[in-house]
């Protein structure tokens, strides 16, 4: 509690205006998280003697390896300019998110030197300092302070074999989940599947994650803030955070539901031997087409579906309506 009631530092910075205390634990979650994941068999020769935060991330590595049971001695890690290396380049990712989020949140700019060119070890500096947090030194300085209950709390529940099962998995690139090369390959897979409520016979496969979803039906539709949504919105909340891409599977179109109360169908990257999609030939033996899924994946990528939507009434080769949520 005292933790969370730190006050404001009265600066023109995060701390003074979003509670960088918030911000202060999910940045050393963060970095424990990644500490823990550098095994000490990932060792790489050293190019100096290591500057003192270098001994010092090392010395914090073999602490916190004890205190999650990793490990039974903490000795410190054996290179420790590789691991500041590995440590500052894994969570500049991470420090980029949480200031765009702050940035677009709190409406409290930074620097003008962000909006310039800067060298991975500037840019980490930089956003160490937008986000109030001074040196990565002093944000790993956990025995004897107000976080060491917290770390040791998160440590003492650690579960390794979800953490290494986790760890091992590679971030996921901004990419649409895999489809099977036929159309018939996805209708087979769709009559496998079993509605939750057994009622549903129309089904949709969601492009995010790949799963298979009840499609305009009100069998697994459910409240969401106060107002009954079908089972794609519902997938959608849950999955992507209200933005669904799904494929349908009875006339292999792609439904798109960014705004709740829209949806929008587009013909579906399958086509026949003549290019044509199902609307055209009304032909299921159909082959996918990378052209087309990887337009779907790009308009994806850049965020162009929420505008695309937003924007259109009648589309040349889209249908939109203001039914979506009973999807």
């Amino acid at each position: 509690k005292q933790w969370y009631q730190r006050q404001s530092t009265g600066s023109s910075g995060i701390n003074a205006e979003y509670g960088g205390a918030l911000v202060e634990l999910a940045v050393l979650a963060e970095t424990l998280k990644i500490l823990l994941s550098v095994k000490p068999s990932n060792l790489a020769p050293e190019t100096g003697a290591g500057g003192s935060l270098a001994i010092e991330v090392a010395g914090v590595w073999g602490y916190i390896r004890k205190m999650s049971g990793m490990s039974e001695v903490d000795d410190p890690y054996p290179s420790p300019t590789y691991l500041l290396s590995q440590l500052k380049k894994r969570l500049l990712p991470f420090l980029r998110k949480v200031s765009l989020f702050l940035r677009y949140s709190t409406c409290i700019t930074g620097p003008v030197t962000l909006c310039e060119l800067q060298s991975p070890e500037g840019e980490f500096d930089l956003m160490m300092g937008y986000l109030g947090l001074g040196s990565l030194s002093s944000l790993l300085q956990i025995s004897g302070s107000l976080k060491s209950s917290i770390v040791h709390g998160w440590l003492g529940a650690l579960n390794q074999a979800e953490f290494w099962q986790a760890a091992g998995r590679s971030v996921r690139e901004g990419k649409l989940a895999e489809l099977p090369e036929s159309f018939i390959d996805l209708l087979v897979r769709g009559s496998t599947y079993c509605c939750p409520k057994g009622k549903n016979k129309f089904l949709a496969v969601c492009l995010v994650c790949g799963d298979m979803v009840c499609y305009q039906s009100y069998c697994c539709s459910e409240d969401i803030n106060g107002t009954t949504s079908g089972p794609c919105n519902v997938h959608a909340y849950r999955c992507s955070g209200s933005l669904g891409v799904f494929i349908t599977l009875d006339k292999c179109q792609v439904l798109l539901l960014p705004l709740g109360t829209h949806a929008m169908h587009l013909a579906g990257p399958y086509v026949d031997k003549y290019g044509e999609s199902y609307k055209t030939s009304r032909n299921k033996a159909l082959t996918l087409s990378e052209t087309l899924y990887k337009k779907i994946e790009q308009m994806w990528v850049k965020h162009e579906i929420r505008p695309l939507v937003a924007r259109s009434g009648d589309f040349e080769y889209g249908r939109m309506n203001n039914m979506g949520r009973n999807y």
